[in-house]
């Protein structure tokens, strides 16, 4: 059966429309691609990143008030002192929350670990100052001394992944990017061609 001219045109323009719907569609879910990797980069990535700083900070805060509290035994020291240690456990608790790598997850639970280690030996020391004279103080600086050099190099860790997770993703995202980019010039070069050719065997 022969085809008649507008069976031929309503043919080829189904096929025109199948193709560029199926591009806007294909277009579409690379954006939401691109998007949800974007997401995971600043809700995830660049929040452990903060987090992390933060974490530094507050037990960098406990080691100085600990050290200020066995030299003056101020008890105004020592609540500054459970200030940071609140801080600390709430951005831990936070960044807990976030990771999404095993090796994020190892780190930071290598942290935990050496952090109630620290915590152990600081309370120990902070109560033995009150009650007795500080000849045994040397022991104790040394060990806490190991457990924050210890805490510190494993937060530069947790940093190391998390920005080498970061330019993976990125790298990701770009070459989804020149993938979607191919992927349509192909499928709207396909769409000119079929309407050439349409117009042709008219």
């Amino acid at each position: 059966m022969r085809l008649t001219i507008f069976s031929r045109l309503l043919i080829g323009f189904l096929v025109i429309f199948v193709l560029l719907m199926g591009g806007t569609v294909y277009g579409i879910f690379n954006l939401y691609q691109l998007n949800k990797g974007t997401r995971k980069i600043t809700r995830i990535d660049n929040r452990i990143l903060d987090l992390k700083e933060k974490l530094a900070d507050s037990f960098l805060s406990q080691l100085r008030f600990e050290k200020k509290f066995t030299l003056t035994k101020d008890p105004s020291i020592y609540n500054q002192y459970l200030s940071a240690k609140k801080d600390f456990t709430n951005f831990f608790s936070e960044i807990l929350s976030l990771v999404d790598t095993p090796e994020k997850s190892k780190s930071l639970s290598q942290i935990k670990i050496t952090y109630s280690r620290y915590q152990s030996l600081a309370e120990e020391e902070m109560g033995l100052i009150q009650a007795s004279p500080p000849s045994f103080k040397r022991k104790y600086e040394q060990q806490i001394e190991k457990a924050g050099d210890e805490i510190l190099e494993e937060l530069k860790r947790l940093e190391a992944y998390t920005r080498q997770d970061i330019h993976q993703r990125m790298k990701a995202l770009d070459q989804a990017g020149t993938s979607a980019q191919k992927r349509a010039i192909f499928m709207s070069a396909v769409a000119i061609g079929l309407a050439l050719a349409i117009s042709l065997l008219i």
